[in-house]
């Protein structure tokens, strides 16, 4: 990720960053309040300078349209690099409940870094907000170190290998019904892949409720499969792979269960869908 939290709690266990199709994430929890830091690969994300008043407002205007109710936007600087920070708060249910939130907007060595710390109240803002917009202010950046990466194996070597899955993190997959009724589960679908690394063909042949796999499909669709180079040249888009998608919910600071020896089909590739009652 090439970032560092300077001011993050040392009785919190490190956090892990994970790669998703367009770059590599970070997520930090304290109590209810979280920090999502995402680093985008793409240097065309990074094309315009926070300097640019312009630009400045139009990132402003696209989180006013997403209903964000501006108090503060500044132009400040995080770990010595300009950066664009806007705070605010959604009204989520009127005079009850309202999500406080800040977005900081950072270009370090050509990329583009967006962070964002995020608390339910209900209605005051919470302590944990503050919290954690600390940890956000004390950011600093480093070199980018990508050697523990994992390759793609070579599809020659060992065609029924499923390359490694990169959720977009666009799409919610535990789906709010799901969420609300305390529904746990298990959810198998099958698709092929092909050549770039993109679902197809997706059914979903298996679910214990059918609001667990209301948003299977489209979290396939709109994520990447790590494909090797030589994948077409094995022939391996006409194959078809089988994840198992296993829906959990425990309580707040609990951890979350291995579940993949419960797996229903041999050999699927078993993704933890893992909720706190307290998010």
């Amino acid at each position: 990720m090439g970032v560092i939290f300077n001011d993050y709690p040392t009785d919190l266990a490190k956090p892990v960053p994970y790669e998703r199709p367009d770059g590599f994430v970070v997520q930090l929890q304290i109590g209810r309040a979280y920090l999502n830091v995402m680093r985008y690969d793409d240097p065309a994300r990074a094309a315009r300078s926070l300097t640019d008043a312009d630009y400045r407002q139009l990132l402003r205007r696209e989180l006013e349209q997403r209903g964000l109710h501006v108090s503060e936007a500044r132009l400040t600087k995080l770990g010595g690099q300009a950066a664009w920070l806007v705070t605010g708060a959604q009204t989520l249910i009127p005079g009850r409940i309202v999500s406080y939130e800040c977005f900081a907007t950072v270009i370090v060595s050509h990329q583009l870094i967006n962070a964002v710390v995020s608390a339910v109240g209900s209605p005051g803002r919470p302590v944990d907000f503050d919290l954690m917009l600390k940890i956000l202010l004390g950011m600093a950046f480093e070199p980018v170190d990508r050697s523990a990466v994992p390759a793609p194996v070579p599809a020659a070597s060992n065609p029924d290998k499923m390359p490694r899955f990169l959720d977009a993190g666009d799409v919610p997959i535990y789906s709010e019904a799901a969420r609300v009724r305390g529904l746990q589960g298990t959810v198998d679908a099958s698709f092929s892949i092909d050549e770039h690394g993109r679902a197809q063909h997706i059914e979903v042949f298996f679910a214990d409720y059918a609001e667990l796999a209301q948003s299977i499909p489209t979290v396939l669709e709109h994520g990447r499969f790590k494909i090797p180079a030589d994948w077409t040249q094995a022939g391996s888009q006409g194959r078809r792979f089988t994840m198992e998608f296993n829906f959990v919910i425990v309580r707040a600071g609990d951890k979350c269960p291995d579940t993949s020896a419960a797996s229903h089909i041999a050999g699927a590739e078993i993704m933890e869908i893992c909720n706190s009652l307290g998010r």
